[in-house]
C-alpha cells in the first residue's frame, strides 16, 4: 500500500470495489517493500525537473497488444479483419491509424525510440502478477527478442506515475512550475486542465497541439516551445514514446501521462481506476 492510498478503491459498472493490495502483485527485480520502491521513482523523477532530461514511458496492456499483435508479422486473415474494421487501415485501441503503407515506419519510430527510453529514462510497465499474467508473459518474450533490455534502473510500476502526478506528492511535480502538455484535445478541455494545474499552484501551462490519430509519425518543432519548460506531460497513445525520444534537449523531466490529463479535464473520470482517486482531495 502506498501512503495516501487506502483504501484503494475504483468504480466498476457504477458499483464502488475495494482492491485488495495484496492483489497487485508487481514484478520486480528486488524483493523490496512496495512505499520504498516508489519513494526513489518519485525521488529520482523530482530531481531530474531542471537538471536532466528524464523520460517515463507507461506500457499496459494496450501497448502489449501493440508490441506482440500490431507489430508482429499477421496472417492474411488477421490482416484482413483490421483492413475491413478500419476502412484500410490500422488502427489502435487508442483510435490511431495508420495505412499500410506507414506501418513500417511506425514500427521502425516505435522500436528506436522504445529501445531510446530505456537506455536514457523509466519504463512504467504493468507487469502485475495475476490477470496480467499471460500477457506480461508475451511481453517479456517479445523484449528479449527485440533486445531491449529492463533492469532495476530503467523499469517501474504503471501505477506510479498515477500516483506520483495525482497523489499526495503531486505538488512536488506541479507547484510553482512550467508545465509544457502535448496533447490533441481540443479548447475546452484544455481550459479544464489549466484551470485544475492553476488552482494546485501551476506557474504556467502551454499546450502543444498534435495529431489525434498518427502520434507516431509525430514530429515536434522544437522551436514552437517557449521556454521556460520545467515539466512537460504528454497524451498521445501509443505515440508517446516517439513524442518523448524528442524532447532531450529540453534536459528535464518527459512523462507520458495519459488519462492523467482527461482525470484533470474531468473530475468524475478520478474514480474509475485506483490511484487516481486523490486527483482533487
Amino acid at each position: 500500500m502506498l501512503d495516501g492510498f487506502n483504501p484503494l478503491t475504483e468504480y466498476n459498472s457504477n458499483e464502488l470495489r475495494y482492491i485488495d493490495p495484496n492483489s497487485l502483485n508487481q514484478l520486480n527485480f528486488e524483493m523490496i517493500d512496495a512505499q520504498y520502491w516508489y519513494n526513489e521513482f518519485r525521488d529520482r523523477v523530482v530531481s531530474s525537473i531542471n537538471n536532466k532530461y528524464l523520460p517515463v514511458y507507461r506500457m499496459a496492456d494496450g501497448e502489449f497488444w501493440f508490441c506482440t499483435r500490431f507489430l508482429e508479422s499477421m496472417n492474411i486473415r488477421e490482416k484482413l479483419k483490421l483492413i475491413l474494421k478500419s476502412e484500410n487501415k490500422f488502427q489502435t485501441i487508442w483510435k490511431e491509424q495508420y495505412s499500410e503503407s506507414e506501418v513500417q515506419a511506425v514500427r521502425m519510430i516505435f522500436m528506436n525510440s522504445l529501445k531510446f527510453v530505456s537506455d536514457n529514462g523509466i519504463l512504467a510497465i504493468h507487469f502485475i502478477d495475476n490477470t496480467y499474467s499471460a500477457l506480461s508473459k508475451d511481453m517479456l518474450k517479445w523484449f528479449d527478442k527485440n533486445q531491449i533490455v529492463l533492469n532495476k534502473d530503467n523499469y517501474t510500476s504503471f501505477y506510479f506515475v498515477y500516483a506520483l502526478l495525482t497523489g499526495i506528492d503531486r505538488l512536488n511535480v506541479f507547484e510553482d512550475r512550467n508545465l509544457l502538455i502535448i496533447t490533441h484535445f481540443d479548447d475546452m478541455k484544455k481550459e479544464k486542465i489549466a484551470s485544475y494545474l492553476d488552482n494546485i499552484g501551476c506557474k504556467s501551462v502551454q499546450f502543444y497541439n498534435i495529431s489525434a490519430s498518427k502520434s507516431m509519425l509525430e514530429k515536434i518543432d522544437l522551436q514552437k516551445i517557449l521556454a521556460p519548460v520545467d515539466v512537460v506531460l504528454i497524451g498521445a497513445g501509443v505515440g508517446s514514446v516517439n513524442i518523448l525520444k524528442q524532447l532531450n534537449s529540453l534536459k528535464t523531466l518527459c512523462i507520458d501521462a495519459g488519462i492523467i490529463l482527461e482525470v484533470f479535464a474531468n473530475p468524475e473520470l478520478s474514480n474509475t481506476r485506483i490511484f487516481l482517486s486523490n486527483t482533487y482531495k
